[in-house]
């Protein structure tokens, strides 16, 4: 009788097994037809037998079709990391430096003797005189003037837009100090 329960339970185990695992009950596929029954000996003498089934598993198989891409992988062109700085405008070069004479004056006298200077139309030109008494400088053609203090710098800043060969004097000395040829 015990033979009779123990061998009941396990098929009812592989029933259960089996209804689980399919979901709609036990398939006699799955079970072979090599049921076998072992006759062992205890240790009291007595033969117990036991009943031996052997499953197979079917092969595992999906419902659905398999996934074909159909597009290239998108690539990404955003950054990995977000930069906390502000983005850098384009800045415009930098403009040109005016070409440039400083002319000094000491006792009424051109320090180096008579500055020369030369430019190409639309060149930046930058004009410095300083000396040690009170005049005024003053550019042949261009008719600009520039008032001169006393041991005080002054600059005068023109583009070059008139060509030819041009004289920069001291009016109240009377002698020229520079000359600019514009080509």
């Amino acid at each position: 009788m015990i033979r009779f329960v123990r061998n009941a339970l396990v098929a009812l185990a592989i029933l259960v097994l089996f209804s689980c695992s399919s979901g709609d009950g036990l398939d006699d596929s799955l079970i072979s037809s090599n049921n076998t029954y072992l006759e062992e000996t205890d240790e009291g003498g007595e033969t117990q037998e036991n009943l031996s089934m052997t499953t197979t598993e079917p092969p595992v198989e999906s419902t659905e079709p398999p996934v074909e891409l159909t597009e290239p992988p998108v690539e990404s062109t955003e950054p990995l990391v977000e930069s906390t700085e502000p983005p850098v405008e384009p800045t415009e070069p930098p403009a040109e430096e005016p070409l440039g004479v400083t002319v000094e004056i000491e006792s009424g006298t051109v320090v180096g003797g008579i500055q020369r200077l030369k430019a190409k139309i639309g060149d930046q030109i930058r004009i410095t005189v300083s000396s040690d008494v009170e005049d005024e400088f003053h550019l042949h053609a261009y008719d600009l003037t520039l008032q001169i203090a006393p041991n005080e710098p002054a600059t005068l800043i023109f583009e070059a837009d008139i060509p030819g060969v041009f004289e920069g004097e001291l009016h109240d000395a009377g002698y020229q100090i520079l000359s600019l040829e514009v080509s």
